[in-house]
């Protein structure tokens, strides 16, 4: 009978351990996904973006658009392109007047490779660029003035950052070192919406592909 006993308990015991081994491996694959899922996911709120309902005067039809930077450049950048040494001027809300129907904001992107999203590194990006256009009306895109202001250029603008294109792409040491941890060249990534008749309040994001606006508060 003891020994049947003890039998039993060590049945039971390696039954248990094998169990929680399970649960463990489980658990560890669900944590694992979980972050993987959080990172290939997360929305970092950048700007928010105010645009006035369309409005007309004896030049033609524009927007009143307020930019109000929380974050306009990666702390990253300096690493990726250190001859970027421009200031942003954060927080202080900053309105333009832009002759258009459509409006768009963004700048250079780069996105990390995988391995590299996965222990933490963000999106590299610069708000560089707000742009505004008449895609409905080519006739007023084609007649424009230089006085219907239309672009305007944020944190320095694009200033070096076509150098980093250049080296990746001519394979130099830096862009070889570049290349070693970012997924793709530095691209231009804007965003933009139509001016329509009513205010629309947008909050400027950045993902692991880039920029997009999305429904975080500021």
């Amino acid at each position: 009978m003891k020994i049947a006993f003890k039998s039993s308990i060590s049945i039971i015991s390696i039954l248990l351990f094998v169990v929680a081994c399970f649960l463990g491996v489980i658990v560890f694959l669900a944590l694992g996904w979980l972050k993987t899922y959080r990172v290939f996911t997360q929305e970092t709120a950048v700007a928010e973006i105010t645009i006035s309902a369309q409005k007309t005067d004896e030049k033609g039809p524009y927007a009143d658009v307020t930019v109000t930077q929380i974050r306009g450049r990666s702390p990253l950048v300096s690493i990726f392109n250190p001859d970027d040494k421009t200031q942003d001027d954060l927080s202080e809300p900053t309105q333009y007047k832009i002759y258009g129907d459509y409006v768009e904001i963004g700048g250079p992107v780069m996105k990390f490779e995988n391995f590299m999203a996965l222990l933490n590194f963000e999106t590299v990006y610069k708000i560089a660029l707000l742009n505004g256009a008449y895609v409905t009306d080519r006739d007023l895109e084609k007649n424009r003035t230089e006085e219907m202001f239309s672009r305007f250029e944020l944190n320095g603008g694009f200033a070096n950052w076509k150098g980093v294109q250049e080296d990746v792409q001519d394979g130099n040491l830096r862009g070889k070192i570049i290349d070693i941890f970012i997924d793709s060249i530095p691209q231009i990534d804007p965003k933009g919406v139509f001016v329509t008749k009513k205010e629309q309040n947008l909050t400027l994001c950045v993902t692991e592909e880039g920029f997009r606006f999305c429904d975080k508060e500021i």
